[in-house]
């Protein structure tokens, strides 16, 4: 093509423009526009605490710490972020699409993670539900558990098999977009 991106968001940003679905990206106006970044960020602050903690060696030692300062206080935001609304901002865009994948990541870990955040655990089963989500992943072209190779090699444990973040992602979005 005519320009190469490394970025995730920018990625998507011109995936959705040249698809003509700039809504994923919460373009309605521009307080939407102001709105899916604001929790697109919440979103990715969360991810980056997730990753922190499962490529650190002492995985097992700092889950809890970890998610007792970092992330049950990320997921009480997006869980009240959804009070009243079925997807973040309203309309589904590319932030339900990666806390998607998060809640996903949190389940593997311990699905018992989740259980107090019902708006969380709706807005999961609601975008798994999504037509085109639901026919990927019941494709031959879904992988239920998606791995980093390098991360792979440097840990062998079953608990380090969550890094699914960004692998599925630009799928569950083409497919989405049905490109």
């Amino acid at each position: 093509g005519d320009f190469v991106f490394t970025d995730s968001l920018a990625i998507v940003n011109y995936v959705c423009k040249k698809a003509n679905r700039e809504d994923v990206l919460g373009n309605e106006n521009v307080q939407s526009v102001a709105r899916f970044y604001e929790v697109y960020g919440k979103v990715n602050d969360l991810r980056s605490a997730m990753v922190g903690i499962f490529y650190n060696p002492q995985f097992q030692e700092l889950l809890q710490p970890k998610l007792d300062s970092t992330i049950h206080p990320g997921l009480k935001q997006l869980e009240k972020q959804l009070e009243g609304r079925e997807y973040l901002i309203g309309n589904v865009t590319y932030a339900d699409f990666v806390l998607y994948e998060l809640l996903d990541v949190l389940a593997i870990i311990d699905k018992a993670i989740l259980k107090d955040y019902p708006n969380l655990l709706a807005l999961h089963e609601r975008v798994r539900n999504i037509p085109q989500i639901a026919q990927y992943l019941k494709s031959e072209r879904f992988v239920e558990r998606p791995v980093s190779y390098t991360h792979l090699r440097a840990h062998e444990t079953p608990e380090h098999l969550v890094c699914r973040l960004l692998l599925e992602k630009k799928k569950n979005i083409l497919s989405y977009l049905q490109l």
